[in-house]
């Protein structure tokens, strides 16, 4: 797990005027949320890979018009930030996961979207447990209104 990046400092990244950073906000402190740092990447090489992520997405009929445009719209901010590395680190609430990039340097917000969940936290819960079963790592960390509560 990314250990550069806290709750703590993305909860100080979201306080943005961004409706989308709003919300992410509001669950982090009002619900039950599951917690990836993520990882450190070079600007470009992560904008290139979510910008072929997004044109994949767009030919798939299970997103909504809603996620791909706030997909579309980080991706256009990401592409002309001057940030030379970015953190990229996921909140998952009960109804959306939110993809938020923040320069690695000033620790800024650059740039959020989110996806609308298909599944529950206890179904994730469930999966992460089984990925561990099988031997592999999971970095997560699972917060109620903002404790931490459960840590794979």
């Amino acid at each position: 797990m990314n250990k550069e990046i806290q709750l703590t400092d993305l909860i100080k990244l979201l306080q943005v005027k961004s409706t989308i950073a709003f919300e992410c906000l509001h669950s982090i402190q009002n619900e039950t949320i599951l917690f990836n740092a993520g990882i450190k990447k070079d600007k470009v090489e992560l904008t290139s890979l979510y910008k072929l992520r997004l044109e994949i997405a767009k030919d798939n009929s299970k997103f909504q018009i809603d996620e791909i445009a706030s997909w579309e719209t980080a991706i256009t901010i990401l592409e002309v930030s001057k940030s030379v590395a970015l953190f990229l680190s996921r909140i998952t609430s009960e109804r959306k996961t939110y993809f938020i990039f923040s320069d690695t340097t000033t620790k800024e917000l650059k740039a959020i979207y989110f996806l609308n969940n298909s599944s529950s936290i206890e179904e994730q819960e469930r999966n992460y447990d089984q990925i561990i079963e099988k031997g592999y790592s999971v970095s997560t960390i699972k917060y109620d209104k903002g404790e931490e509560i459960r840590c794979w």
